[in-house]
């Protein structure tokens, strides 16, 4: 095979699936835990509600992104994840526990140590601290702003001892 050949498969291949491995993938994972979810729902295991529909939608991400590695369905996964188990739990009034879920899923992709993601422990970090410091001023009488100082100190010294 002459390589303006082989060169010419290689892009079919990629206009057919540019991120997953197979252009099928996401329906198919999509339809098939829709099937198995209704198959529950008709057994009387499982009912449906927002927070069971968002955790499951967040664990077809998380699966894609299992059998792809493509880091950018950890994002929509972990929060949609994490919103479910929010409000399936009864937890959604808590709202210094939104930014901790959007923090964790751009942590998620910096923990997978692949290339080009070492931009989202700035995100991540900064939404984990708000929701820390949310956290701390609704269950503490103490001021927020000793704990930004100390945060900051930290964060110096750390980058001063990592050289």
């Amino acid at each position: 095979m002459a390589k303006s050949d082989k060169r010419k498969e290689e892009i079919k291949k990629e206009k057919m699936a540019p991120c997953c491995g197979g252009a099928g993938l996401i329906p198919g994972i999509a339809v098939l835990t829709l099937g198995v979810l209704l198959l529950l729902s008709d057994m009387k295991i499982i009912s449906f509600g927002a927070g069971f529909i968002l955790l499951t939608i967040g664990f077809v991400f998380l699966l894609v992104y299992a059998t792809s590695r493509v880091w950018a369905f950890l994002i929509p996964g972990v929060i949609l994840f994490g919103i479910g188990v929010l409000i399936y739990l009864n937890l959604e009034d808590l709202g210094y526990l939104y930014p901790l879920i959007v923090g964790l899923s751009f942590i998620a992709v910096y923990i997978t140590r692949q290339e080009h993601t070492g931009w989202a422990i700035i995100p991540g970090g900064i939404l984990l601290a708000v929701s820390v410091i949310s956290a701390f001023e609704q269950y503490s009488n103490i001021d927020s702003w000793p704990l930004i100082v100390i945060g900051i100190g930290i964060y110096l010294l750390y980058k001063h001892y990592k050289k």
